[in-house]
C-alpha cells in the first residue's frame, strides 16, 4: 500500500533527485509548486520505489501526476490504480505529456482516454520575444508596461530580504483586497489560492 503525506522542506532532496531522473517539462514537476500548491490542492507526496508519486484534488477530482523517477514506470502506475481504487476514486492522471500518453498506450493499450485541459496548459514563450516583447501577440503586454512605468515614474527593482519581507506581504495583501474589488466574490478561493 502506498502512503501519501503533505509535502514538507526536508523532502526536498529526495524529490528533487527523482524528478531530475525524468525531467518532465511543465510547471508541476518541480518541489517549490508541489510544496507551494500542497493547501490549495491537497497535495500529497508518496514514494513507490525509485518514483515520486503526487495525490492531488483540483476542479476536475482528485487525480495523480506521472510518476517521476525511474524504474519500472507501469509498475509505479498500477501501483497508483491500486491506490485510488483504496481511495473510491477513478484513476485520473493529470499533466501528462505527449511522450507520458505514449507510454501509457505502450504499457496499458486502449485503457485510457486522453482529454485536452486548455485551462491547465502551461504558457510558454521564447526567452527572445519576451525580452523584446516584438510582434502584434506581444502588443498588449509591452503596453502593460508602458502603462505601469507612466503610473509608477518612481518605481525600483529590490532584492526581496528579511528586511523588506513585511512591506512585501502587505503589498500582497493590498493587491488581494483590491483584485477581489474587481474580480468578486467568485473568484475568492482562486484569489487566495495566488
Amino acid at each position: 500500500m502506498m502512503e501519501f503525506r503533505a509535502p514538507e522542506p526536508a523532502d526536498k532532496p529526495w524529490v528533487d533527485e527523482l524528478l531530475a531522473r525524468r525531467s518532465y517539462r511543465g510547471c508541476d514537476y518541480n518541489f517549490t509548486n508541489i510544496f507551494v500548491w500542497k493547501k490549495a490542492y491537497g497535495l500529497e507526496i508518496g514514494r513507490f520505489e525509485d518514483f515520486l508519486t503526487v495525490h492531488l484534488c483540483g476542479r476536475m477530482g482528485c487525480s495523480y501526476m506521472y510518476p517521476a523517477g525511474s524504474g519500472d514506470i507501469a509498475g509505479a502506475i498500477r501501483a497508483i490504480e491500486a491506490d485510488a481504487a483504496r481511495r473510491g476514486q477513478p484513476l485520473r492522471l493529470v499533466c501528462l505529456t505527449r511522450q507520458q500518453m505514449a507510454e501509457l498506450e505502450e504499457f496499458f493499450p486502449g485503457q485510457f482516454d486522453y482529454q485536452a485541459d486548455r485551462d491547465g496548459y502551461d504558457y510558454l514563450y521564447e526567452i527572445d520575444r519576451l525580452a523584446d516583447l516584438g510582434g502584434k501577440k506581444l502588443h498588449a503586454k509591452r503596453n502593460h508596461i508602458n502603462r505601469f512605468m507612466e503610473n509608477n515614474p518612481t518605481w525600483v527593482y529590490e532584492e526581496i530580504t528579511p528586511e523588506s519581507l513585511p512591506e512585501c506581504l502587505e503589498m500582497d495583501k493590498q493587491w488581494y483586497l483590491r483584485s477581489l474589488q474587481t474580480e468578486g466574490e467568485a473568484e475568492e478561493r482562486e484569489l487566495g489560492d495566488e
